[in-house]
This record gives structure tokens, sequence and C-alpha cells, in this order.
């Protein structure tokens, strides 16, 4: 894993981790069907624009146990049950939906607890 150290005025104030995310959009921001709905990937992978598609995303979601309802509101405060076996999850469902590339590489920043 790569790590890169910022620091200022000699002070460290964090660093840059990079990790491997899912490709959906703003995960972290939005509600997981609105991610998924809105990833160029999986609206390729799924073909979200037409009706069938559509039913397919549905399949996905009950295949990785995600209910609907869960699926909707904002991923930071879904149950922590469904969130905790989520990556996890959709990894191995992803052969069945013809999904192999699904995961990419992310960095992100992440702040010492000294600061």
């Amino acid at each position: 894993m790569f790590q890169l150290q910022l620091t200022t005025s000699m002070r460290e104030i964090g660093h840059i981790k990079m990790e491997t995310e899912l490709k959906f959009m703003l995960l972290r921001h939005w509600t997981l069907f609105d991610s998924i709905q809105n990833s160029p990937y999986m609206v390729a992978k799924l073909n979200l624009s037409k009706e069938p598609g559509q039913m397919e995303l549905l399949k996905f979601l009950t295949h990785i146990a995600v209910p609907l309802d869960e699926a909707k509101q904002q991923f930071a405060f879904m149950n922590p049950s469904v969130k905790r076996k989520f990556k996890e999850k959709v990894m191995s469902a992803a052969a069945d939906f013809g999904l192999n590339d699904i995961m990419m590489a992310s960095f992100s920043r992440q702040f010492d607890s000294k600061t």
C-alpha cells in the first residue's frame, strides 16, 4: 500500500492513502442506489438505461442482501450490519452479474489524530 506523508511547518497533518474501492459514484456521499444508478461502469454493465437493467439492479441488490429501503438511504447511515459485509458480498456476486472489473484504485486523505 502506498502512503504519501503531508507536512507543513515541520508538523505532520496527515497522509494520502491508496486503496481499492468499488466503481460506484460518490458512495460516501450519496445513497447506494443513486451511486449505482450514476456509475458509468454499472450503467453499462447492467444496462440500467432500460427497464430490464433496472430489474437486474434489483436482483443484484437482493443477491448482496441489501434491502431496497437500505439502498435508498444515505450510505453513511445504512444499517451497520449491512455495511459491514457489503464489499465482500459485492465481490462474491460480481462474477454472477458480469462485473469483472468492479474494483478500482482510489486515494483518500487520512488525518492523524495528533492534529
